[in-house]
């Protein structure tokens, strides 16, 4: 009787995989998270980026915190970007510290278009893809602060916008990442252009869910001529955080759509989100009954 020996290197999870032309030397993939550590002048990744990252070499791929692809995408603080010289230097030691103990990692670009605020754009109003005011608090170095009525942006500042996507994705590649993924969840400004509440544009990216999609479709396009083959990932939820935007039977088959035509442009991989949990009621006191000392039922 023959008998084999299973290790634990032999789990489903611990062995290699391809996403598009990223081989990953396992199936553990780390999940960006802001940290808001870029603390310095410049929003320069520093000593704690290298350090949390190298940590956690051993997933096998990381996707960081989101990333500003310009400073007219900032709307947090203390996150770092990925659009001057200091910052690709300082996401460099970055990825340097990860390669070296066998990690691959991965740089997630982020725009928040109009849930932004003035205090974090010179006093100017952020924009979004109409003139229509998201409704969401966004955290400032002053503290939580309700969104304002975005400007409406040009074609001119579409165009622009793609431009820096391209230019960060370049930036992430001269950085030493090994892809990118493009941030499109959320409040921020690729959702705002998928949701027909806030887009009420009715040029070439509005007035039908075609139009509202062709934002993310060129941002794709863009972030991608920075690389060998396929190596953007698209992180994606028709989820929303604010209860009044709710994922009806409309949007998800828009989503549906929008999955299908990724298809056809140079994605490496998706990163859904589901629903959040619903939120669970706090437990309810009781008071001990004085004949039995035991608590009353909840009713």
């Amino acid at each position: 009787m023959t008998t084999t020996c299973s290790t634990v290197l032999d789990q489903p999870l611990l062995r290699p995989v391809e996403l598009g032309d990223l081989q990953l030397p396992n199936r553990v993939v780390m999940a960006p998270m802001t940290r808001a550590r870029a603390t310095g002048e410049g929003l320069v990744p520093n000593g704690m980026h290298t350090d949390y990252y190298g940590q956690r070499a051993g997933a096998g791929l990381i996707v960081t915190e989101g990333t500003w692809v310009s400073e007219r995408a900032i709307g947090f603080p203390n996150v770092p970007g990925v659009y001057s010289e200091e910052q690709i230097s300082g996401w460099r030691r970055v990825t340097d510290a990860v390669h070296a103990l066998g990690g691959r990692i991965v740089l997630q670009l982020w725009h928040t278009g109009a849930a932004s605020h003035p205090d974090h754009l010179g006093g100017a109003l952020p924009a979004g893809p109409s003139a229509v005011d998201p409704r969401e608090r966004t955290c400032t170095p002053g503290g939580p602060k309700a969104t304002v009525t975005p400007r409406e942006m040009t074609i001119t500042d579409i165009r622009d916008t793609v431009a820096e996507y391209r230019t960060a994705a370049a930036n992430a590649r001269r950085a030493g990442f090994d892809g990118v993924e493009v941030h499109a969840l959320g409040s921020f400004l690729i959702p705002q252009f998928l949701n027909p509440r806030l887009n009420l544009r009715r040029d070439a990216y509005g007035g039908d869910p075609a139009g509202r999609r062709r934002l993310l479709m060129e941002i794709v396009d863009a972030a991608a001529t920075a690389w060998d083959g396929r190596r953007v990932g698209v992180r994606l939820s028709p989820y929303w955080t604010a209860e009044r935007f709710t994922a009806d039977e409309r949007t998800l088959a828009d989503y549906d759509a929008l999955v299908a035509e990724l298809g056809d442009h140079p994605v490496a991989y998706l990163h859904l989100r589901g629903p959040a949990p619903p939120r669970r009621a706090p437990p309810r006191t009781t008071t001990p009954s004085p004949a039995t000392g035991a608590s009353s039922a909840a009713r």
